[in-house]
Parts: C-alpha cells; sequence; structure tokens
C-alpha cells in the first residue's frame, strides 16, 4: 500500500508499477504542473492589472486635501443628501497611524479622524473643486 504521491516515483524506477498506474500518475502530474502554471500566470496578470490603479497615499502635516462629507436626507429640514457637496476642504493636523489622519475643516474648523480612502488630495488654488 502506498501512503504518499512520492512513493510512485520509487516504485517506477524499480519497475514494479503496472503500467496502467503510471500512465495515470503521470498524466495526473502533467495536470497539476499545468494548472499551477496557469494559476500563476493569472495571479500577475490580475497584480499587474490592479497594481496600475491603486496608488498608496500619504499625506503630510499641513497639507491642504479634500475630505468625504458624511450626510444623511432629512425631510424635516428639507435636507437631500444628494445635492450637498461630496467632499469638503480640510487641513491635515496629524498622522494616526498608516492610514488615518485627523482633519480639520476649513468653514467651521471641525476636527475628526478620516481614513485614507475618504481623503483626496487637494489640487490648485483657491476653492478649486477636487478632481475626480
Amino acid at each position: 500500500m502506498l501512503a504518499h504521491g512520492d512513493e510512485y516515483e520509487i516504485l517506477r524506477r524499480l519497475e514494479s508499477l503496472d503500467e496502467n498506474i503510471t500512465d495515470r500518475t503521470d498524466s495526473l502530474k502533467l495536470i497539476r504542473k499545468s494548472l499551477q502554471e496557469n494559476i500563476k500566470k493569472a495571479f500577475e496578470n490580475s497584480s499587474k492589472r490592479y497594481n496600475l490603479r491603486s496608488t498608496v497615499k500619504t499625506f503630510n502635516v499641513g497639507d491642504t486635501v479634500y475630505r468625504r462629507n458624511f450626510v444623511l436626507s432629512d425631510a424635516t429640514k428639507r435636507f437631500c443628501a444628494k445635492l450637498a457637496p461630496k467632499f469638503l476642504k480640510a487641513k491635515v493636523i496629524a498622522v494616526k497611524g498608516n492610514c488615518m489622519y485627523e482633519l480639520e475643516d476649513d468653514v467651521n474648523k471641525k476636527r475628526a479622524v478620516y481614513h485614507g480612502k475618504d481623503i483626496i488630495e487637494g489640487k490648485g488654488g483657491h476653492n478649486t473643486a477636487p478632481i475626480l
């Protein structure tokens, strides 16, 4: 009785295996090898495509940025969230770890901590809208 696949190779060298068993194991080994190559190619192709569009954003203290505006609609105040601005101008006050930044709004001086995915780099001069 064989306990591991490597034992087939030893028995094949000793020529004590039947031909139909060796043919099957050889074909399965070839299939596994081609599958591994295809998986590796697919991984490399996917990683190339992902890395083209993903960038690491880092901001320094004092940078002017735009933060995502999280608002909800409120019928009692006659406020519709989809008409509110998507981003508000803010300034980086402190860096809190890898992706978290403490921001202060330019308008109402509100301070809060935001994730890097919710921050867009401020380009241009005064009152410039973010480029999406």
